[in-house]
């Protein structure tokens, strides 16, 4: 099984490699992502758990999600930070007009993205690790458990790194509250800092439940 799921990433990166792609966005590469885990997830669960052979459409798509990860990974470091790039293209509107726009649209987009990570993306990889459980006898029989877990630790840590990205892009390391202000304008950034915390905690909380989803699968296959 190990050269079979060397053989499908090899093909899957390869194909990746000759293919020309344009960046998509944040939201873009996770519904395509989430679009992945739910075709993993079907093919795991209708899987006739016969043969090595047969199992070659799970590698293979387990392949194809990985590369998937790695796109939307690099499409985010390519991009400045949400708030910055927006905040730059206004820069030219009196007032500061442009900053306060690039601050509401940064905050639009966090929104959104959290919200379907949390809704949608989140409730999909829980249902795979759990499809992925509940066949570890007939991948342990083919002789794919131990290619299982490698595919999980692979799968977690690229999940990870995507999370923390969005997460620099989508906050912008904190610029959009490093500029200056009058004394009456301290206690409104106090509450919008306050709200900006709870909304990263929020997606802290997310990103630690689908490490967890990750994490309860390797060792459910670990033991």
């Amino acid at each position: 099984m190990f050269h079979l799921s060397t053989l499908s990433h090899l093909a899957a990166n390869a194909k990746n490699a000759l293919v020309p792609r344009t960046p998509l966005t944040p939201l873009q590469n996770l519904q395509q992502i989430n679009s992945s885990i739910t075709k993993l997830t079907n093919l795991i669960s209708t899987w006739s758990g016969s043969s090595l052979l047969s199992a070659a459409p799970i590698s293979s798509q387990s392949a194809t999600l990985s590369v998937e990860l790695k796109n939307a990974i690099g499409d985010v470091k390519v991009s400045s930070p949400l708030s910055s790039s927006s905040s730059s293209s206004s820069s030219g509107e009196k007032g500061g007009g442009g900053v306060g726009a690039g601050k509401k649209e940064a905050e639009e987009e966090e929104r959104l993205l959290l919200e379907y990570i949390t809704s949608t993306l989140r409730p999909n990889i829980e249902k795979c690790m759990h499809t992925m459980k509940s066949r570890k006898e007939e991948f342990g029989k083919c002789g794919l458990g131990g290619t299982v877990s490698g595919d999980l630790r692979d799968l977690r840590k690229l999940t990870g790194e995507l999370g923390r990205s969005l997460r620099e892009r989508v906050v912008g390391k904190g610029e959009m509250r490093e500029g200056k202000g009058d004394g009456d304008g301290d206690g409104v950034r106090g509450e919008e800092e306050d709200e900006k915390k709870e909304e990263e905690d929020e997606s802290e909380k997310v990103m630690r439940l689908i490490d967890e989803d990750f994490e309860d699968a390797i060792q459910w296959f670990a033991s």
